[in-house]
């Protein structure tokens, strides 16, 4: 369905300090040519470091601070590659989306991708509702995150999600669909 066009990681931090556990973080991206359309499109995905939060408020460690680079970093590369075309971002947060969203801590995913000043990124817990008891226990937090944009520009649209088991990890899955113009 798509063709590589292109990837890349990029280094964040050391989420405790040079070569301490738990190890470094990177944002990775790939650049896809969809097949029928010809239409780019760049999928962004991270893995923050657990233990960062308590019911959407931060708790005061080193790697709090690296999670906290690490999401304006996804956030930064999702405006740096939105001239190529349509962005979605991806992954395990580590941060709850209800709590956050009610405690609006400024450094986490709600106020950088989806509250904070524009160009904004919708999850699908946003647009389409929270599903299911979680994707890790009780909490949603692993995230796919859509690129909006104004109706004369979008070509392509997230119709829905599923959280799935049997994922063969300690997380449930987010599958999300997606649905691109011709």
């Amino acid at each position: 369905m798509f063709d590589v066009l292109d990837k890349g990681s990029v280094f964040v931090c050391d989420t405790n300090g040079p070569g301490e556990v738990p190890p470094a973080r990177y944002n990775n991206w790939v650049r896809y040519r969809h097949k029928t359309t010809g239409r780019a499109v760049t999928h962004i995905n991270a893995h923050a470091v657990a233990g960062i939060e308590s019911a959407g408020r931060p708790e005061d460690l080193p790697r709090t601070r690296c999670a906290e680079a690490q999401f304006q970093n996804l956030k930064d590369l999702a405006v740096a590659k939105q001239s190529e075309g349509q962005v979605i971002v991806s992954g395990d947060l580590n941060v709850d989306f209800s709590a956050d969203r009610s405690y609006g801590y400024a450094k986490f995913p709600w106020q950088v991708f989806e509250a904070n000043e524009l160009p904004n990124l919708r999850s699908t817990y946003n647009l389409h509702g929270e599903k299911g008891t979680g994707t890790h226990g009780n909490r949603h937090i692993d995230y796919v995150y859509f690129w909006k944009r104004l109706p004369d520009h979008q070509v392509m649209w997230m119709t829905g999600y599923d959280i799935v088991g049997g994922t063969k990890s300690d997380h449930n899955g987010v599958v999300a669909t997606f649905s691109i113009q011709n």
